[in-house]
């Protein structure tokens, strides 16, 4: 007996001796352990600080990229939705966003639908297909020759900023134009200033076109013309230092933006291409 107290007393003591020390010291392990959680506590920190620096840098960028898209396209960029997290919705929820989503489908695609017959019905009446201006006037024309567009443009000859009506074109002298639409010839001009030779054609449904600076004229007032026809040649008449086409599309007395009509000629890429072009040119050649 004593010699089994005395054995359970030994055990005890080392126990508290070991816990005491424990307290005490560290272990050579634990002190790895330490020094690696020191280690990885910093590093956090550090990401914690590049993260903060990535966040208000992405803000700057969206702040600039807004603006630059405000002051290209005189409106703001639309706002990206993030995309629902499925895999934590349960089977009912989803068949009901999915119903939800049909139904809203559904409600677009019968007003699409209404208004497609409107326009059908409107065009069969008038025959305004054929007398919407919707191909580029100039042609096998270059994007890379675009030149300013509707809005204030800084003027050469006036050395002012001019409200500029229409689109620069630029083409090699005696390069073709020809009629963006069906229509008749309501006036033809020879002059040698201002806008020099010019034909104005006008269209079904309210429209009217504009070439100008125009080197031959190959057309006649009240001469009808359809969409393709040969209507002159690009030239420096008036008041301009580049062969170039002066082109304007004109819709119930207002000037539209031309770019806008040569969705007959151009697709998605080439459109977004010569909308910044004529957007961001600043002075106009005429």
């Amino acid at each position: 007996m004593k010699i089994l107290k005395y054995f359970l007393q030994s055990i005890a003591a080392a126990m508290v001796f070991y816990i005491l020390s424990a307290l005490v010291y560290d272990t050579p392990q634990q002190r790895d352990l330490r020094r690696e959680n020191a280690l990885l506590s910093s590093e956090i920190e550090r990401m914690g600080e590049r993260m903060d620096l990535v966040e208000d840098v992405t803000a700057g960028l969206h702040a600039r990229d807004t603006q630059l898209y405000h002051s290209i396209f005189a409106s703001y960029p639309p706002e990206v939705e993030a995309a629902p997290d499925f895999h934590r919705r349960s089977t009912r929820e989803l068949n009901r966003m999915a119903a939800s989503s049909v139904a809203r489908m559904d409600s677009i695609a019968a007003l699409v639908s209404a208004a497609l017959d409107s326009l059908t019905l409107k065009a069969g009446k008038a025959g305004a297909l054929a007398g919407i201006p919707s191909v580029l006037p100039v042609r096998n024309f270059s994007l890379n020759c675009t030149g300013a567009s509707v809005g204030p443009k800084y003027s050469p000859f006036f050395k002012t900023i001019r409200e500029h009506q229409g689109i620069d074109l630029m083409a090699a002298e005696g390069t073709e134009v020809i009629a963006t639409a069906s229509g008749v010839v309501a006036d033809v001009g020879r002059q040698a200033r201002d806008f020099g030779n010019i034909v104005i054609l006008r269209h079904p449904g309210g429209y009217h076109t504009v070439y100008a600076h125009l080197d031959a004229i190959k057309v006649s007032k009240g001469q009808s013309v359809a969409r393709g026809k040969v209507i002159g040649t690009v030239g420096t008449s008036g008041r301009t230092f580049v062969p170039h086409l002066h082109y304007e599309v004109v819709k119930d007395s207002l000037c539209m933006e031309p770019v806008h009509y040569f969705f007959g000629d151009l697709n998605e890429i080439d459109y977004n291409e010569m909308l910044t072009r004529a957007l961001t040119t600043g002075q106009s050649m005429d």
